[in-house]
């Protein structure tokens, strides 16, 4: 074998390679439909390496266009796998559209005996095309989850290919109209470009693993901050919160407020309708919640029915009319369970904080107590922490 047929060989056990590894993730449930289809591509550019290899059983103008048409194919499928793993609208009529065009076209210019720098020209027509409407979908699809710059590295290789491509097409004009080498001639050239396939296929295995890695670790930095059942902020990430407060109150002097929310005779609703019914509850009650405070509150599940809300840079009044539109918003709503339609009300302890030497711990019981008073006086109310004591507030019902 020569020297480009081996690093054929390569090109084609690497991508075999990635292609198990990609049908491993989507058998382990990550992403898989996405790393579906990046295995097919996979497969689809190691037949095409294949169709190489084994071009003396071909007719060359066949081989020629079995080979374009597979890499078409497969980074069509790419990009697709691309747009649902960035949650983009999948484009099948544009896909299908690059796919039916190229191959048309490049089957009118093997048929017609045109030049192989033409030929190459047309093949490689729709693989730039896809590899380059990937890339952009890649930053702008997951711009705003991963970061832009983590993005815009995900999306290179895929931008390198299609620039290693259209340089490859455009070195044969440049020469006069005459193509590069075909890969089957071992020549130095030749061997650059396959070694450069080698590390840019590399690097799009990469950076799409990147993608699902990336991915992978902002659910576990969410779940690690989130309640699993409804999606608010759990004890760890509401500490984070306040203690963000907490040190813009201690250099800048800003109050902010805290609510100690409780479902009242939750006991009641688990024993009679069900913990099933109890879960639909707590679930509607924390998107009331989010639904009913500013972007900038923060919404957290403390344990069991009990919620709690941060609200930055709110002062007692501002807290007093957080707390009675909430009153207000779970009084109207009646929750959709498995046991039926559900009404239920609530208990709030209101806590300002405006001291900058109080610590935590004090701000959490000054809420617990008022948190108390609001249910000794016969829930469905709120009631404010002072410094020294805590009194229910007079709500409108």
């Amino acid at each position: 074998m020569t020297s480009v047929q081996i690093l054929i060989v390569t090109v084609l056990l690497q991508q075999g390679f990635f292609g198990v590894l990609w049908l491993g993730a989507a058998w382990l449930r990550m992403a898989p439909r996405a790393a579906l289809h990046w295995s097919a591509t996979t497969m689809l550019l190691g037949l095409s390496m294949a169709s190489l290899i084994g071009h003396d059983a071909l007719d060359p103008a066949v081989g020629r266009f079995l080979a374009y048409a597979l890499n078409v194919i497969a980074f069509a499928v790419a990009r697709r796998g691309v747009q649902i793993f960035a949650r983009l609208r999948v484009t099948d009529a544009e896909h299908l559209g690059v796919v039916v065009l190229s191959l048309s076209t490049l089957a009118l210019a093997v048929s017609s005996g045109l030049d192989l720098a033409a030929t190459r020209a047309v093949g490689t027509a729709g693989m730039v095309w896809s590899l380059a409407r990937g890339g952009r979908e890649v930053v702008r699809g997951l711009g705003r989850e991963f970061g832009r710059l983590s993005a815009w590295t995900c999306s290179l290789p895929m931008w390198s290919i299609a620039g290693v491509l259209t340089l490859r097409v455009a070195a044969g004009y440049w020469d006069g109209g005459v193509a590069a080498p075909s890969l089957r001639i071992d020549s130095g050239a030749n061997v650059a470009a396959m070694f450069a396939f080698i590390v840019l296929g590399l690097m799009l295995s990469a950076s799409l693993c990147a993608m699902v890695v990336l991915r992978l670790v902002r659910r576990l930095q969410h779940l690690s901050r989130h309640d699993a059942l409804t999606g608010a902020l759990n004890r760890r990430g509401l500490e984070q919160a306040l203690r963000l407060e907490h040190g813009r109150l201690r250099r800048h002097g800003r109050p902010f407020a805290l609510l100690a929310v409780d479902v009242d005779n939750f006991k009641r609703i688990n024993d009679t309708h069900g913990h099933a019914a109890g879960d639909a509850v707590l679930v509607g009650l924390a998107a009331i919640l989010r639904a009913s405070c500013r972007d900038l509150d923060r919404v957290g599940r403390t344990g069991g029915e009990e919620f709690c809300v941060v609200l930055p840079e709110a002062d007692r009044a501002a807290a007093e009319r957080a707390a009675a539109r909430l009153l207000d918003a779970v009084r109207e709503r009646a929750f959709d369970t498995p046991e039926g339609r559900l009404r239920v009300t609530v208990s709030l302890g209101v806590v300002v904080a405006e001291d900058r030497d109080e610590p935590m711990d004090l701000l959490w019981r000054r809420a617990d107590r008022a948190l108390y008073v609001a249910k000794a006086g016969g829930r469905d109310r709120a009631a404010v922490a002072t410094a020294k004591a805590s009194a229910p507030i007079p709500l409108p019902a």
